[in-house]
């Protein structure tokens, strides 16, 4: 028997358009191999453990003497601004590569776990496998073109503006070879175009 819930569909359909596009690629690759341009496949990951011990100086002072006392009793040590706790993140790459032009890039995220909290108390059972990127990477070779579908990573004015991981289509020409950047792109922040008429949970033009 497969049990999945809700929160599990996101990262369902990322893995099946991640083994579709493997699919593509590596059909397309039977004609590189032949050509001694195979596909290549890299991994990678890291894995964080930390600890933090934070307290916030101005809190205490916004309550009272009697109000602190009565919270403090009632078992919410919070008041203080006081925070103590371990928290846990893996990250996991997957690339699957045709030569310098055609890539696939991946990236899951498991976590931020906090030590005590939902998944990672006693158990440790939780859905909780984030798709952080998944995107296609064309660099034809013969022009300074760069192209990117999915989701990716990015940063624009230097973190000023944006600076995130986003879902979009993004193209980066350089016309003279040097830093001039010519760059159009669209990022779709939110999508109200997929609605429920019916109110069934599910999305009528799914």
């Amino acid at each position: 028997m497969i049990r999945t819930s809700a929160r599990a569909a996101l990262p369902l359909r990322c893995a099946a358009l991640l083994i579709a596009a493997l699919l593509l690629l590596l059909g397309a690759g039977g004609v590189a191999q032949a050509q001694d341009n195979p596909i290549d496949i890299s991994f990678g990951g890291r894995y964080r453990v930390r600890g933090f011990s934070l307290r916030n100086g101005t809190r205490p002072r916004q309550l009272d003497p009697l109000t602190r006392i009565a919270l403090r009793n009632a078992g919410k040590t919070d008041v203080d601004g006081r925070q103590n706790f371990l928290d846990t993140r893996l990250r996991l790459s997957l690339t699957a590569a045709r030569g310098t032009e055609l890539a696939l890039r991946t990236q899951f995220e498991i976590g931020d776990l906090v030590f005590g909290g939902s998944g990672a108390s006693l158990g440790t059972d939780g859905v909780n496998i984030e798709t952080k990127w998944l995107h296609l990477e064309w660099t034809p070779g013969a022009l300074p073109l760069s192209m990117r579908a999915g989701l990716y990573s990015e940063t624009t004015s230097r973190a000023l503006i944006l600076s995130d991981d986003v879902a979009g289509l993004r193209a980066e020409y350089k016309p003279f070879g040097g830093d001039l950047i010519l760059l159009a792109e669209l990022i779709k922040a939110v999508d109200n175009s997929r609605v429920d008429l019916d109110n069934d949970g599910i999305v009528d033009n799914d």
